[in-house]
């Protein structure tokens, strides 16, 4: 083959798998911003967890994944725990946020970094949304390590 032929073959190569990539995103709603998540996702959530609800956000709340990896107990005395701790969530306020989407399975994620407000003082989480249960859910909570790293926390 020559070079010609061989670069217009990986072209339509390519050109084919975007079209076909493009075919499967198409049955999906339009994605919701990052702060409609904040509004009503997040929010409902922390709502719940301030209002001592903690079962009601796991089961609202928390994609398939997650509730698949936590117990619902687990997840409520983690939340008791942290109440103890550094009290009841006053408020949050979104710092910074990333969208991605995978080509394979058609998934979308958004990760939001956030202040979040406790009587003991602010605490910062990146929480993770993915709409791999067909909806937008809360898959992880996470907290930046002295590697800048991010470790998981059940929050």
């Amino acid at each position: 083959m020559q070079t010609g032929t061989i670069v217009a073959v990986v072209t339509g190569a390519v050109l084919l798998l975007v079209i076909i990539l493009a075919g499967c995103k198409g049955n999906k709603p339009p994605r919701p911003s990052p702060m409609e998540l904040d509004e009503k996702l997040v929010g409902v959530y922390c709502d719940l967890v301030a209002t001592e609800q903690a079962g009601e956000a796991y089961d609202r709340c928390l994609a398939l994944g997650y509730r698949q990896e936590v117990s619902r107990e687990k997840f409520v005395a983690a939340h008791a725990k942290r109440r103890q701790e550094v009290g009841a969530v006053l408020g949050r306020k979104m710092l910074h946020y990333t969208e991605t989407n995978n080509l394979f399975d058609g998934e979308r994620r958004t990760n939001i970094r956030y202040e979040i407000m406790y009587a003991g003082g602010p605490q910062y989480y990146e929480i993770v949304l993915t709409d791999i249960d067909g909806e937008f859910k809360i898959e992880g909570t996470y907290r930046e390590n002295a590697g800048e790293t991010l470790d998981f926390l059940l929050w």
